[in-house]
């Protein structure tokens, strides 16, 4: 799957990387990417070094984004 979502998780939201759907518990898998700095002029995106998969029920998508490309590695 090449789909990116923003999603709410523990309080916070964070941009990932859909995995995997599952269509009969209406969950999605994600990996998901961290913020650098609090403040946005700062802000960059990685990857976790401990990648979390994590299940995300489909009320907390927030949205599904299109990614910018050359940007993440």
């Amino acid at each position: 799957m090449d789909d990116w979502v923003a999603v709410m998780y523990d309080a916070k939201w964070y941009l990932g990387k859909v995995l995997e759907t599952d269509v009969v518990d209406n969950t999605m898998e994600v990996t998901v990417l961290e913020a650098t700095a609090t403040r946005a002029e700062n802000c960059r995106l990685k990857w976790l070094q401990n990648p979390d998969e994590l299940w995300i029920p489909q009320q907390n998508i927030l949205a599904v984004v299109q990614p910018c490309t050359g940007f993440l590695s």
